[in-house]
């Protein structure tokens, strides 16, 4: 059987993400499109910290609600070094 590329890294991400073994993190995202909000949703489902910036704050009240914190801009702690 022949995997595609995305189809195995997405597997071994999975795999990684959902590991006992594997340490949770403090993460910031800048912006939470289509593709990111689902990232975010997983990473926080995993019990990772993620801290978000969105122009638009209200669309990521879904993130809000399973425990994402908010950056007032993308220099706030949480979102810069």
């Amino acid at each position: 059987m022949v995997l595609s590329l995305p189809l195995v890294l997405y597997a071994v991400l999975d795999s990684v993400l959902h590991s006992p073994f594997t340490p949770l993190m403090k993460i910031a995202f800048v912006g939470t499109g289509v593709m990111g909000k689902s990232m975010v949703a997983n990473l926080l489902k995993s019990g990772h910290e993620v801290t978000v910036y969105t122009r638009t704050k209200a669309k990521a009240d879904d993130l809000f609600a399973l425990g994402a914190r908010w950056a007032a801009s993308p220099a706030s702690p949480g979102c810069s070094r």
